[in-house]
């Protein structure tokens, strides 16, 4: 299970992102198909709308296969884990390929049902635990970023998510979610039992902790202060190359002078007088 980070650190994210760079790039600024031929069109040139072309396509759909394969494997067997910690159910290779089909399946239907219809279903199931009222817990021993974790506080859930990786700096422990430790699940059973004693000695205390994960998404993680962050970032690098610029132009200037009022004049004088 160890293997995971490599799922997740910034080594595969920087493989990632250079492939949907070179897809991006040849897509939208040469209007090339938008598949992975399209990234080896300076290489090949129009060889790739041929039989070069079929081949890097190919390949390109069998190496997404196998990486699939890979990450539906691993799942399986962190679940097959987990299911025999909490129910005993034996982890064998029978009970991997029925959760391999059942992933497999919802998958399926997911795509089938499309984009739009999984955000609304998504936010449904959030807003009817909410509704009841429940809680979101997150116990996973690293998370990367925590987008459920923000999805499940905007909607109006306390929040109990893992203290390793993005939820520790999402959340403010005590007012707008809660830590807690995967490793040590007495202490997150305690903490959650303590939460639920809490709601029935302060009615109030429910809504408190669901109004500080509304406030804490809103003030910090939303599209319109992602936006502005990047702007902002964006009109920096802006200002520094324009800087920059204005250094090189400057240095070019002084080079040029110190070129025509010394350099050459002292060129021109050599083999002269016995120089």
């Amino acid at each position: 299970m160890a293997a995971t980070i490599f799922h997740w650190g910034l080594h595969p994210w920087a493989i990632y992102a250079v492939v949907a760079l070179a897809l991006a790039f040849f897509a939208y600024n040469s209007g090339l198909p938008l598949t992975i031929r399209s990234a080896f069109y300076p290489i090949f040139g129009d060889a790739v709308f041929g039989w070069v072309g079929h081949i890097i396509d190919t390949l390109a759909v069998f190496a997404t296969l196998f990486g699939l394969a890979t990450s539906l494997g691993i799942g399986a067997e962190q679940a097959s884990a987990g299911l025999n910690y909490l129910f005993g159910l034996p982890a064998t290779n029978v009970t991997k390929v029925v959760l391999i089909i059942a992933i497999t399946a919802v998958a399926r239907g997911s795509l089938r049902a499309g984009l739009a219809a999984r955000g609304s279903r998504l936010a449904g199931i959030y807003r009817w635990v909410a509704d009841r009222p429940g809680v979101f817990v997150q116990p996973a021993v690293f998370e990367a970023f925590g987008l459920t974790v923000i999805e499940a506080m905007i909607s109006g859930l306390p929040t109990f998510a893992t203290l390793y990786g993005g939820p520790l700096e999402i959340i403010e422990d005590g007012k707008s979610g809660f830590h807690i430790d995967p490793n040590h699940g007495d202490r997150a059973a305690e903490r959650l039992a303590d939460f639920w004693e809490r709601c029935e000695e302060e009615p109030e205390y429910w809504q408190r902790i669901s109004e500080g994960g509304i406030e804490r998404v809103r003030s910090r993680y939303t599209w319109d202060l992602h936006a502005e962050r990047l702007m902002t970032l964006s009109r920096v690098y802006g200002f520094w190359k324009f800087v920059t610029n204005l250094e090189r132009q400057e240095t070019r200037r002084y080079l040029e002078m110190f070129y025509s009022l010394q350099y050459r004049p002292r060129a021109a004088t050599v083999g002269q007088d016995g120089a």
